[in-house]
């Protein structure tokens, strides 16, 4: 289904993010799906360039439609730099004077309007963010980065094979779970048609390090393997099985590096068994209608074996000096 992620978004079905809420508990996940953005949250500068990313690669048409440079303040027009220090005494006074209605700058405020392109702050920023309002920010630095990255990936020979030739990018898909009947959604980065694997199932991934062993931890850490499982299955559902799946790595630093792993049949079992098993939960709470938090229980203050150490460590002073036992 071709339609935009803003759509998408407003697509009333399970997703692998909502389970990802769920994970931590069906309080979680309802908040998750009744509030699916939060207006107050900014996006971290990674999110950001993670997106333009994949714009830039999936989608480079939509780049500049969906995307915006900021590229800082600019200097007033008229503007003249005042270079004779304080602004007082005699001399300032008959510069203003000379200047009136001209924009007076110091040296060190010319510095930093010319070197701010990456600042989002002050009343320029703000002025440009609500004129920007519902579109992608990339400040010069993120957009150049983009660039990079998207020529990078391009032409590494282990990754264009999966990148070229027909198939969908950026498509949306929904199917009914057939075991809890509940409506399920995704939207995946690349299905490639015919590569010499057969259907492959592709997703894009930016990293620090594209190691495969740190990005293993990455990986376990933000459930990968949950969420490429579920699109498997997905994908499945709807008559479109796949033959392989496969995660593209990009480095977010020059040069860029960039890799390709394969994410075999026992790791997506792993991930298949962990996704079905939260929305069997989803499934079970709406049943129900009741949305428990983590802690529905009374627990138990369970402190640090630390602060045991010390505690004991302190009791054997006490012993050998001889007060256990003594009153306060």
């Amino acid at each position: 289904m071709s339609i935009s992620f803003a759509d998408y978004k407003r697509i009333d079905a399970v997703n692998n993010s909502s389970l990802k809420a769920m994970a931590k508990s069906p309080k979680h996940y309802r908040h998750y799906r009744d509030n699916p953005e939060d207006p107050d949250k900014t996006p971290s500068d990674a999110m950001v360039l993670g997106t333009a990313v994949h714009a830039a690669v999936l989608e480079p048409d939509r780049l500049p439609l969906d995307f915006v440079i900021w590229s800082g303040p600019t200097l007033p027009a008229g503007h003249v730099v005042w270079h004779g220090g304080n602004r007082r005494g005699k001399a300032w006074e008959e510069f203003k004077a000379a200047n009136v209605g001209r924009d007076i700058l110091t040296p060190k405020e010319v510095d930093a309007i010319e070197n701010s392109s990456d600042a989002k702050r002050g009343k320029a920023w703000e002025a440009f963010r609500d004129a920007n309002a519902g579109r992608n920010i990339l400040t010069a630095s993120q957009y150049a980065s983009a660039l990079a990255i998207r020529g990078a990936v391009r032409s590494d020979p282990s990754v264009a094979p999966y990148l070229e030739g027909p198939g969908d990018f950026e498509r949306s898909v929904q199917w009914t779970d057939a075991e809890t009947g509940l409506g399920c959604k995704l939207r995946l980065d690349r299905l490639a048609h015919k590569t010499r694997y057969g259907r492959v199932l592709v997703d894009l991934k930016t990293t620090r390090d594209a190691d495969p062993r740190v990005f293993a931890r990455q990986a376990a850490n933000l459930g990968y393997a949950q969420q490429l499982a579920m699109y498997r299955d997905g994908l499945a559902a709807i008559g479109e099985p796949v033959d392989k799946v496969v995660i593209v790595l990009v480095e977010t630093s020059a040069p860029y590096d960039s890799a390709v792993l394969v994410v075999e049949n026992d790791t997506l079992q792993a991930g298949r068994s962990d996704y079905l098993k939260l929305l069997r939960r989803v499934a079970e709470c709406r049943e129900a209608g009741e949305w428990p938090g983590r802690y529905p229980t009374e627990g138990v203050l369970d402190m640090p074996a630390w602060w045991w150490a010390d505690d004991d460590e302190e009791t054997d002073v006490a012993g050998a000096l001889g007060l256990t036992g003594l009153e306060e």
